[in-house]
């Protein structure tokens, strides 16, 4: 997810801000400075699943029992991830692009 990130941020527009949040009109409800929209997921994937492991460990499951939990996670915030790249690609000015 960092590598995406890091690809959408040499190939989107140059900007302060990037909307991090669309209301149901299709409107950026708010933003945040480019860093934070374009690493906030991959950080946040990172800590979250960083701290299932850890919790996984302390409980005395085995850590093979929590791949499918951890499979589905890894999905959702992958999946989120790319949806929101996709939705700041959609913002671009016409004729640039991030592929």
């Amino acid at each position: 997810m960092s590598l995406l990130s890091f690809r959408a941020d040499r190939r989107l527009d140059p900007a302060e801000l990037l909307p991090m949040q669309w209301g149901l009109d299709g409107q950026p409800t708010w933003s945040a400075p480019r860093r934070v929209a374009l690493f906030f997921t991959p950080t946040l994937a990172a800590l979250i699943l960083t701290s299932l492991l850890w919790i996984t460990g302390a409980v005395g499951d085995s850590v093979l029992g929590a791949v499918p939990l951890l499979a589905i996670v890894c999905f959702a915030f992958v999946a989120a991830h790319l949806l929101h790249l996709s939705l700041l690609a959609q913002r671009q000015k016409p004729g640039s692009h991030l592929g």
